[in-house]
């Protein structure tokens, strides 16, 4: 079945209010596009949502999922899905899937009824070759959405986001910037998808 919709969305910790403070509202336009682009694709008549992100290793997380802020200085903790018996299948996800847990974890009920929710981490050495082979493994047998949680980084920088030139795009891209081309990366398989607690 096909994809019916991908966005992709930053992850720096200081998104979540909690962790940026006083600084919080300096980021409210980049929180409100994110928003808006999370809650599109939920809306978007997918009947599963893949969240992927950068992490040491690639790999397929099992549902439900659980993660927290703490090593971030605060003690917030995010689940996404839920099972009758309380079973927790990955406890501690890298910061990039913890931000589009919480991301997801937004959008209100009545906008995620029915949704299953998948997530997977992608090494950020696999090769090219690796990433076509994974890529071309994404496609489901019901329509599904993507959320790419990306660095926000161009190629080559030294650890610092990129500065943005323009507002954000209306469709595909919730970072208020245009960033750089970035050398591909890969995707990865998952496993089968959980339902939305």
């Amino acid at each position: 079945m096909p994809l019916v919709a991908a966005a992709v969305c930053p992850h720096p910790p200081l998104l979540v209010p909690e962790v940026a403070g006083a600084a919080a509202s300096e980021l409210d336009d980049l929180r409100a596009a994110c928003d808006a682009a999370v809650a599109r694709l939920c809306a978007s008549g997918a009947r599963s949502v893949l969240v992927i992100g950068a992490a040491d290793r690639s790999a397929d997380l099992t549902f439900p999922y659980r993660g927290s802020f703490a090593p971030w200085g605060v003690p917030l903790q995010v689940r996404l899905g839920g099972l009758p018996d309380g079973r927790v299948g990955t406890d501690g996800l890298p910061l990039s899937l913890l931000v589009g847990a919480w991301l997801l974890r937004r959008v209100p009920p009545s906008g995620t009824g029915g949704i299953g929710w998948r997530m997977a981490t992608v090494g950020a050495d696999e090769p090219v070759e690796t990433c076509a082979a994974l890529g071309a493994r994404l496609a489901g047998n019901q329509p599904w959405a993507l959320l790419v949680m990306g660095t926000g980084r161009p190629a080559g920088a030294s650890g610092r986001p990129a500065t943005p030139t323009r507002g954000p795009r209306r469709t595909t891209r919730a970072s208020p910037g245009r960033w750089p081309r970035r050398t591909p990366r890969p995707c990865s398989a998952w496993t089968r998808p959980g339902r939305h607690n």
